[in-house]
């Protein structure tokens, strides 16, 4: 007698519509500041493969922690570090600085 068919206009009826969106951007958020941060890290280093793979593969964060914290410290302690720190220049002599012209001589 009243058999009614109800046809939802929502694609992910199971995701609730609206939380879909939210959970995306977080997840889009989450995922940009670690690739971010790794690719910084890699392109400070000099190191191109590690760019060029963190760069392509898209792993919701997990290629870029892993990078971070486990690939970079490691070679970072048995290396020691690669990258001069801006701070504290690499001083030979204070001799290499000066100059002289002839009105000091």
């Amino acid at each position: 007698m009243g058999d009614t068919i109800i046809i939802s206009s929502n694609p992910f009826p199971f995701w609730g519509g609206m939380h879909f969106g939210i959970g995306f951007i977080i997840l889009m958020v989450w995922s940009i500041a670690w690739k971010g941060w790794a690719l910084w890290l890699a392109a400070r280093r000099g190191e191109k493969w590690w760019f060029v793979a963190l760069l392509v593969f898209s792993t919701l964060g997990i290629l870029e922690i892993i990078y971070i914290f486990l690939v970079a410290k490691r070679s970072d302690k048995s290396e020691g570090s690669r990258v001069s720190s801006p701070a504290a220049p690499n001083r030979q002599s204070d001799e290499s600085e000066s100059v002289r012209t002839p009105a000091s001589e």
